[in-house]
């Protein structure tokens, strides 16, 4: 993306997203989330402050994986500073950007056995 990535108001800034082929018997695919912010100081304009949000695999397997990946998203983004509706747009940009939603039902059966 790079300086033409447009910055999203709402959130303060744009996400990225990173792609990566794995080796390994189970060789798979796994994409990384990252919240990145201007962060400009005087002697670097350019500066980014860059903030994981998570990674999922490619074939996700269990739904159960993709609940935990949303929750330690929205962990990370509230830790980060972002009121809740920024979190949800953030995780707007993060579906529309390819990152799978749960079913409502792994998400009860998530909330239930905590």
């Amino acid at each position: 993306m790079g300086r033409n990535a447009k910055i999203d108001a709402t959130i303060g800034g744009y996400i990225r997203i990173r792609k990566r082929h794995l080796r390994g018997p189970s060789a798979a695919a796994s994409t990384s989330y990252e919240l990145v912010r201007p962060d400009p100081t005087a002697d670097n304009p350019w500066r980014k402050r860059i903030s994981s949000l998570g990674s999922l695999k490619e074939s996700v397997q269990d739904e159960n994986d993709l609940v935990r990946f949303w929750q330690t998203a929205v962990f990370r983004m509230r830790r980060h500073g972002l009121e809740m509706h920024q979190c949800r747009r953030a995780a707007c940009e993060m579906m529309r950007k390819g990152a799978q939603a749960p079913t409502g039902l792994a998400t009860l059966s998530l909330r239930s056995t905590h």
